[in-house]
C-alpha cells in the first residue's frame, strides 16, 4: 500500500479520536466538580488530618463524607477515562472502609460531635482501634491524593 494514502487515513482516524476524548474529557469534568462540590481537596484534608487526629468528627463533616462515598459509586458519576475511574473506584473502597471504622468506634452523645470512643471495657481495645482508625485514615488519604493526581494529569483541572 502507497504511504501517502495512509497519511490521510491516519489524519481522520486521529481527529476522530481526539474528538471522542475531548468529548469524554468534558463529561469528565463536569462529574469531577459535581463530587468536589460536595468534598473539595481542602475539607478532606481537614477532616482526614485535623478531625481524625483530634479524635472529634462534626456532625457535618461525617455526613459529607457520607455524601462523597455515596456519589462516588453512583452511575451517573463514572468517570469515562478509565484510569481516573479506577482512582475513583479505590477511593470509594477505602473510604467505605474508613466510614465503617468510624461507625463501629465513634459514638456521640449530643448528636453533634461524635468522639472516637471504642469498647469501655476493654483497655486495649483504644489501641488497637486507634491503630486500626489511623490505618483507614492513611489508606483513605492516600486513595485521595492519588485520585488527585490523576484527575489534575488526565484533566488538566
Amino acid at each position: 500500500m502507497d504511504p501517502f494514502r495512509l497519511v490521510p487515513l491516519i489524519k481522520t482516524m486521529w481527529k476522530l479520536s481526539s474528538s471522542l476524548i475531548g468529548m469524554h474529557r468534558e463529561r469528565d469534568i463536569a462529574v469531577f466538580h459535581k463530587l468536589d462540590s460536595i468534598l473539595d481537596e481542602s475539607r478532606v484534608k481537614n477532616i482526614l488530618d485535623y478531625s481524625f487526629f483530634t479524635e472529634c468528627l462534626r456532625f457535618e463533616e461525617r455526613e459529607l463524607l457520607y455524601k462523597f462515598e455515596d456519589a462516588l459509586q453512583r452511575v451517573e458519576n463514572q468517570y469515562l477515562h478509565p484510569v481516573i475511574q479506577v482512582r475513583a473506584t479505590a477511593l470509594a473502597r477505602q473510604m467505605s472502609e474508613l466510614l465503617r471504622t468510624v461507625g463501629a468506634t465513634f459514638r456521640s452523645d449530643d448528636g453533634e460531635i461524635y468522639r472516637f470512643h471504642p469498647d469501655p471495657i476493654d483497655p486495649t481495645a483504644y489501641d488497637r482501634e486507634w491503630d486500626r482508625l489511623h490505618d483507614q485514615v492513611e489508606k483513605t488519604s492516600k486513595a485521595y491524593r492519588t485520585y488527585r493526581q490523576a484527575v489534575k494529569k488526565r484533566l488538566q483541572v
